[in-house]
């Protein structure tokens, strides 16, 4: 997805909102093909984590403008791609922060269910494109499965991966989702057979 977005976008600004261990890469790839990241988090630590990870800016706080504060940073132009993973209400707040002819694609719920999205959201006066992408129907195609996978391995060569935030025995499973579901740690949870 980054990289269909990143071949058409001419002026190279990306919009992320970070959330958790996604953040991680989410923040390295477009850079790798030139794209100025920009982050939203909602804590010193996760600030911290994301600029290390290749965001610049982090537009920091849960009540923080990004909407306005996106506009400033792009000097009123919007951004070419933005990613929500959290969902909710946020989602409206993302379709505010891009420019026409740019993409808008749904990644997650953290803060709970999407409504139904209108037409009208999507604006045709910009003419966006909103996507709700899942790794099942990428991962359902053949080819598309082929590529992304080989571009996600040559990513972790180059060191682009999520850190290893906490190992869990694969019996703990549930303790290791309800800790991510909590924020108590930042990264990948990595579960192991014994």
């Amino acid at each position: 997805m980054v990289d269909r977005q990143t071949a058409a976008a001419a002026p190279r600004r990306r919009r992320i909102n970070t959330d958790r261990g996604v953040r991680h890469p989410l923040g390295q790839a477009p850079r790798c093909h030139g794209a100025r990241v920009i982050g939203t988090v909602g804590s010193d630590t996760k600030a911290a984590i994301a600029i290390s990870h290749g965001l610049d800016p982090v537009i920091f706080g849960r009540d923080a403008d990004f909407a306005a504060e996106m506009s400033r940073l792009t000097q009123g132009c919007g951004v070419d791609f933005a990613i929500d993973g959290i969902g909710g209400s946020i989602l409206d707040k993302t379709l505010e922060c891009v420019r026409r002819f740019s993409t808008v694609a749904s990644v997650g719920e953290a803060s709970g269910p999407i409504a139904p999205l209108a037409v009208e959201a999507i604006d045709p006066l910009r003419s966006l494109s909103f996507a709700r992408p899942s790794v099942m129907y990428y991962a359902a195609d053949r080819v598309t499965y082929a590529s992304a996978s080989g571009a996600v391995v040559r990513l972790m060569d180059a060191g682009i991966a999520a850190p290893i935030g906490r190992r869990y025995l694969l019996s703990d499973a549930r303790q290791a989702h309800a800790d991510l579901e909590a924020g108590l740690f930042s990264g990948a949870a990595i579960l192991l057979p014994r």
